[in-house]
């Protein structure tokens, strides 16, 4: 019986720091799109949840607070920035397992909606590096263009963590130093997702302003149903491409349970 062994797929840590590796702006914008079309379901689903988490850590810190969160008063943006903190801290381990999820569908690997939850082991150094990484952008945003720096050079921390298990500052010193090779064509894929986003809202507010808000926030879902799983498609891809990812092949036994060539295990 043959042992089990490693595959590396795509780039790898030694040729990112070097800038060794190519961004096609058009193809990974046309790879994200036919994933997307392949399966939505399962990071609709994890995102959903996340979602509703979100808004039950931000209803029950308001209320802990005795805050309104509808009406809010001047005096109450303080405390409501530091809830909004608490929840993306306590939901990043979740949100964690949707990257997750966008990255194996690009290197080939089924993904399922429990996948939300398959990370949890890492919840604390994906916590610490999403606290940091937000931390960063919003110290950047009294200027825009670090804000901007930093959203788009920490983008793929959280999954190094998890996937290379390297610590929070490793991986954000890591994340800066490789994606500043291709920084631009990075920029310009989260640019087109952004304007994609923006005219999607358009139809929503046109429909709203009619008296068919109804229609206009179901039309606006179904766009966001695209949207959001093309997004973890496209950190996917981009993850494949700069850093690698190394999958577990399993012998024909294996197989047999797993009804699948490659596995991954972090």
């Amino acid at each position: 019986m043959e042992k089990d062994s490693l595959v590396n797929i795509g780039g790898n840590v030694e040729n990112a720091l070097a800038g060794n590796y190519k961004i096609d702006v058009q193809a990974v914008l046309r790879e994200a799109w036919l994933h997307t079309q392949q399966s939505r379901k399962p990071i609709n689903l994890g995102i959903a949840f996340c979602f509703f988490l979100t808004g039950f850590i931000m209803y029950a810190g308001a209320s802990y607070l005795g805050i309104n969160l509808v009406s809010s008063a001047e005096q109450d943006l303080a405390p409501l920035s530091l809830i909004n903190l608490v929840a993306t801290v306590l939901v990043a381990p979740f949100i964690a397992g949707v990257e997750m999820m966008g990255i194996l569908k690009v290197i080939g690997v089924q993904t399922e909606p429990r996948l939300v939850f398959a990370f949890l082991r890492r919840s604390s150094w994906v916590a610490l590096v999403t606290l940091i990484s937000s931390l960063l952008i919003s110290l950047g945003q009294i200027l825009i263009l670090p804000a901007i720096f930093f959203f788009v050079s920490l983008s793929l921390v959280v999954p190094l963590v998890i996937e290379k298990r390297v610590s929070p500052m490793q991986a954000i010193v890591l994340s800066i130093k490789a994606l500043r090779f291709q920084w631009f064509k990075i920029f310009a894929l989260y640019l087109v997702l952004s304007i994609t986003l923006l005219l999607l809202s358009l139809p929503t507010i046109v429909l709203t302003n009619a008296g068919l808000g109804i229609v206009g926030l179901a039309v606006f879902a179904l766009g966001l149903s695209y949207l959001i799983p093309m997004y973890y498609y496209v950190k996917g891809i981009l993850y494949r491409e700069i850093f690698g990812m190394k999958i577990q092949q399993v012998n024909a036994d294996a197989l047999n349970s797993h009804g699948r060539d490659d596995i991954f295990s972090a």
